[in-house]
């Protein structure tokens, strides 16, 4: 019965498009966008107390609380918010353990009246998430969750993740690109910085201070498809893939910054982006990518120094 006797509910939602906060405000009986995100604001929602009864009910029903703390995310780092102060972006100061960056990620803050808990759903979806998005829909009005665009983003609701691929009701998805950006320190030139996009459909290869700009052969892009399901790419948000990350201490709080994003025939997609660190198998396919084309687009020979002594035979 722990969602009942919630007092307040946050949700935001991040993503390279834009951020969202909506609060439902269970003591004073309204829900509201924070009006810190402009785009998003909107009047305050009044609640009645049977509408409040009834959602707080609905969401016990499926165990909200407790499936939210089964699901498997990154550590957090975050202050501490108080039921009586807004939990704003502005003020907020999130530092992921290993410092991944999600495409879709939700942040949950729950409000009883002697503690707050904080949960995030990142990449590993809770199984009543649609059920949630339909009693919020009842609640306020709005789609909160975003739902309408559930697909765009790869996720454990909609894909199924196998050893050889992404598959979309039985059928494996086929990739259309893949890109890479590396923003070196900002006391570095930007000309230390790079990205490149690999278009499997044109067979070219676009970018900057990585590799020229060119075609490429059917042959080398049928080798690197190979090596992005080799070392399993898309499966990189896992906790298990970051586990040189996790059996450390300390947290890398500036320099460079790297991300990857994979775009499926579909338009589905799939975005990680690391800060100084890298998941396991980063080094090894970095490596192989290297010597496929000759050059270090990856930048393997760019990496924080802890990950160079941890992996030094990878960068012989």
């Amino acid at each position: 019965m722990l969602a009942a006797n919630l007092l307040k509910l946050e949700i935001f939602h991040t993503s390279r498009e834009s951020n969202s906060n909506f609060v439902i405000d269970f003591r004073n009986n309204e829900a509201y966008y924070n009006p810190t995100f402009d785009l998003m604001f909107k009047d305050k929602i009044h609640l009645s107390d049977k509408e409040v009864t009834n959602f707080l009910n609905s969401i016990d029903e499926f165990n909200f609380i407790e499936e939210l703390q089964n699901i498997e995310c990154h550590v957090l780092k975050y202050f501490e918010p108080t039921l009586d102060s807004e939990y704003y972006f502005h003020t907020l100061k999130i530092i992921l353990h290993n410092d991944v960056i999600f495409s879709n990620q939700w942040t949950f803050i729950c409000y009883f009246e002697d503690f707050t808990k904080e949960y995030n759903v990142q990449w590993c979806f809770p199984s009543f998430w649609y059920e949630f998005a339909e009693v919020l829909m009842d609640l306020v009005g709005y789609d909160i969750l975003n739902i309408n665009d559930s697909k765009k983003w790869l996720n454990n609701l909609n894909y199924e993740f196998r050893d050889d691929g992404i598959f979309d009701n039985g059928n494996k998805l086929k990739l259309k690109s893949f890109k890479f950006v590396y923003n070196a320190p900002h006391i570095i030139d930007d000309s230390s910085s790079s990205f490149f996009i690999i278009d499997f459909i044109k067979c070219s290869i676009l970018g900057k201070n990585s590799i020229l700009c060119n075609d490429v052969s059917r042959d080398v892009l049928d080798e690197f498809l190979d090596l992005i399901t080799k070392y399993e790419i898309y499966k990189w948000a896992e906790l298990k893939q970051w586990s040189n990350v996790y059996n450390e201490l300390g947290v890398f709080c500036d320099g460079y910054r790297w991300s990857i994003e994979l775009i499926f025939d579909n338009d589905s997609i799939f975005y990680i982006k690391g800060h100084c660190r890298h998941p396991d198998l980063y080094f090894p396919f970095a490596k192989e990518v290297k010597s496929l084309f000759s050059k270090d687009i990856l930048r393997l020979e760019d990496c924080a120094i802890p990950d160079k002594i941890k992996y030094a035979d990878l960068f012989k």
